[in-house]
């Protein structure tokens, strides 16, 4: 039986090697008016007290517009130099993973534009 599911399916993808180590996901950061300041003291905190972390995950708090999160945004109030915070963990050797939904939301400020998955798949579909 699970040799025949394992045809169907195909066998298990292991993900990167770092994967398994230390990662970091904290909704409080990006929830933080001040949500770039937060992460970039997580940096400095790991750096300081030499704890190893090898990811760190992104939650949707860097998205949100009144309370809402909305999927291919940045909320520059929160933060406001993106590449530069993206750099910064870079530089200290963490690898970001971005949370997305596999949504938008009706009232996306892109949704009626055709923006986000829409378009991206229109980019790709040719």
């Amino acid at each position: 039986m699970t040799k025949a599911f394992v045809r169907l399916t195909g066998k298990t993808l292991f993900g990167p090697k770092w994967k398994p180590r230390l990662q970091r996901l904290h909704h409080a950061l990006y929830d933080a008016p001040d949500a770039q300041n937060q992460l970039m003291n997580f940096i400095r905190l790991c750096e300081q007290h030499a704890i190893p972390c090898d990811s760190f995950q992104l939650s949707s708090g860097y998205t949100s517009i009144n309370g809402k999160r909305y999927v291919f945004n940045w909320n520059y109030d929160k933060v406001p130099q993106p590449k530069v915070m993206s750099q910064s963990f870079h530089d200290a050797g963490l690898k970001l993973a971005a949370n997305i939904k596999p949504c938008l939301l009706q009232d996306h400020p892109r949704y009626r534009r055709g923006g986000g998955a829409r378009s991206l798949h229109s980019r790709f579909a040719n």
